[in-house]
């Protein structure tokens, strides 16, 4: 087995020679294997750790995203609240001054209703007196008339003379004092009724400018939010569909939201325009 055939062949080799041969090339094979499997090994667990890291830092990223999401919808919760607060505490403070310039007018009309009345007592006082010192007169007049009958007639007649005169100039001013008072109340009452038209108006106008403000802004949040959460969740569909769900909701709960404050403010308003103006008679 350790000598060659002599047939004079390229590579001409023993048995021997040709079994440790081959056994030289099986050891290689079985090297080149470990060696290989070992590096598919190196590079399964390079992957598998460079995997780990990406999954990480997506999960990372997912979790600021949403705290991120989570923290703009409060701020946009916050400032709606804020500008519902501000509108309703502007539309109180509206409806406190009418009042308080309604209460002012009553207030002038009880305190000219108490001048006209003092007036008029003081009038009838004055003609209480005048009727006082014409009786008096009057006596005096009939010792003179006792005293002297032949002046009689002509003192009657000028004594006649003088009541019907003083009673023609009093029921004269009384009847222009009144016309004046009919006249001066009526022109204030028709100026008050015109200017609580144009300021109920005027507050009409605001408030439907106010409520159209409100709801194109509403409708422009709603819109971006309607775009940033479908840019969204077109990347999280898969991954997350919990949390799509979930956003789903609360923008389905923040328009509910919106159209039932709209709905109130408009209630509101309409109210506080149908309620009944007091008006002077």
């Amino acid at each position: 087995p350790t000598t060659t055939s002599g047939v004079g062949l390229l590579e001409e080799m023993s048995l021997v020679e040709l079994r440790e041969r081959l056994t030289d090339l099986k050891e290689k094979e079985i090297e080149e294997v470990k060696h290989k499997r070992g590096k598919l090994r190196v590079e399964r667990d390079t992957k598998k750790e460079e995997l780990a890291l990406k999954l990480k830092r997506i999960n990372r990223l997912r979790k600021q995203n949403a705290q991120t999401g989570e923290e703009r919808r409060a701020k946009k919760q916050q400032s709606a609240l804020e500008i519902a607060v501000a509108l309703r505490e502007k539309r109180e403070k509206d409806v406190l001054h009418m009042y308080k310039k309604l209460e002012s007018a009553r207030e002038k009309k009880r305190a000219d209703a108490l001048r006209l009345a003092k007036d008029l007592k003081t009038r009838q006082i004055a003609k209480t007196f005048l009727d006082a010192d014409a009786a008096k007169v009057e006596e005096q007049k009939w010792k003179q008339i006792q005293r002297g009958q032949g002046r009689q007639a002509e003192v009657a007649q000028a004594l006649k003379q003088v009541k019907a005169r003083k009673k023609r100039s009093i029921h004269g001013k009384e009847k222009a004092q009144r016309t004046l008072n009919a006249t001066l109340a009526s022109r204030r009452k028709h100026e008050f009724r015109e200017a609580i038209d144009a300021k109920t108006q005027i507050g009409m106008r605001r408030i439907q400018k106010r409520i159209n403000d409100e709801a194109m802004v509403n409708t422009l949040n709603a819109r971006v939010t309607k775009m940033e959460r479908g840019h969204r969740s077109r990347k999280i569909k898969e991954s997350k569909p919990y949390e799509t769900m979930l956003a789903r909701s609360q923008l389905r709960d923040a328009r509910e939201f919106t159209t039932t404050k709209r709905e109130r403010t408009l209630a509101r308003a309409g109210k506080t325009i149908s309620s009944p103006q007091a008006i002077p008679s």
